[in-house]
């Protein structure tokens, strides 16, 4: 379990923000990721990192290729000063090109070609993300995610690798009615949001809390599955999800944990099924495709795993077409 001064796990990554380990892995290797130096299931984020990951998703989502997407973001860092992290400036999709904003200055990421300014910047169409299990996971309210979000939030003078109360700016507050079930059961999942890296009885207890009040909130148990997962009780996270699906409906989101928790407890067919449901309900899940090839290739099932990576492909092409 993380501490408050060990930073967010690869399996954290993976589950909060909603992308494989060998997106991760390619960020790391093009050193826009910086986790502490150790063997890749030791590697610790920081709450930056987090940001600049969920962006990178979220530009990733937006249908930019792989390639630009690493490019641009190596392209922005090159040109921070000491003091300045990548976290802090905003990016969003613009069509087919990256806008990296800071400071009222707008430029095109991959060119560094300055832009015309906006009369509203705010009122700017944010980039959409897909509805992909891990970014619902982490927003249950927004489309989008900037890493100007938290910003505001990260002092970015300061090189902790600990995750910080800040981490409650990975999600916009959810539009309810003050007083409301609703809105304390939000309330209680972002403090369990808050609580993950330093305190994961207490971030339980809160996830509990917050279905006991609203038990359709779906991203409270995707993020409390993910947790029991990550405290090795997944057979607990299965459950869970089963009553999830009860009282959520048939969701992808649901399914593609449901999938995850499934294959570690290793029962991998009931595994491809939920992965397969997941599919049904949203073709456009790529990481299902993805956790789906690999796990058909463990099953010996080679044509399967090639069908699904193939479709990974499709969905996030590594070039421009």
């Amino acid at each position: 379990m993380p501490t408050a001064d060990s930073g967010y796990s690869l399996r954290q990554a993976e589950k909060l923000v909603g992308v494989s380990r060998r997106f991760i892995q390619a960020l790391v290797e093009a050193d826009i990721l910086r986790p502490s130096p150790a063997p890749p299931d030791d590697w610790r984020f920081s709450l930056r990192d987090m940001v600049v990951l969920r962006t990178a998703k979220a530009l990733r989502d937006a249908r930019i290729p792989h390639r630009k997407v690493v490019q641009a973001l190596r392209n922005v860092q090159a040109s921070l000063g000491e003091d300045e992290h990548l976290a802090s400036i905003r990016l969003r999709a613009s069509g087919r090109a990256i806008e990296a904003s800071d400071q009222g200055l707008r430029r095109d990421a991959l060119s560094g070609q300055l832009l015309l300014p906006l009369e509203d910047l705010s009122s700017a169409a944010t980039m959409a993300t897909s509805a992909s299990p891990a970014s619902s996971a982490s927003s249950d309210s927004s489309d989008s995610f900037e890493a100007s979000d938290a910003s505001d939030s990260v002092d970015a003078s300061d090189d902790s690798r600990s995750p910080d109360p800040a981490a409650a700016s990975f999600l916009k507050e959810a539009p309810a009615v003050a007083g409301t079930d609703s809105s304390i059961a939000w309330r209680r999942f972002q403090q369990a949001l808050h609580l993950e890296a330093s305190d994961a009885a207490a971030a339980e207890a809160a996830y509990r809390q917050a279905i006991a009040l609203d038990p359709c909130l779906d991203v409270a148990y995707v993020n409390l599955g993910a947790l029991l997962c990550e405290s090795h009780r997944c057979k607990e996270a299965v459950t869970l999800y089963d009553r999830a699906l009860a009282h959520c409906g048939d969701t992808p989101l649901i399914h593609f944990n449901r999938a995850t928790a499934l294959e570690d407890t290793g029962r991998l067919h009931q595994a491809v099924q939920a992965y397969e449901r997941a599919l049904v309900l949203d073709p456009g899940l790529a990481d299902a495709h993805y956790n789906l090839s690999v796990l058909m290739e463990r099953l010996g099932q080679t044509q399967a795993s090639l069908r699904h990576l193939s479709a990974y492909r499709r969905l996030h092409p590594p070039e421009d077409s």
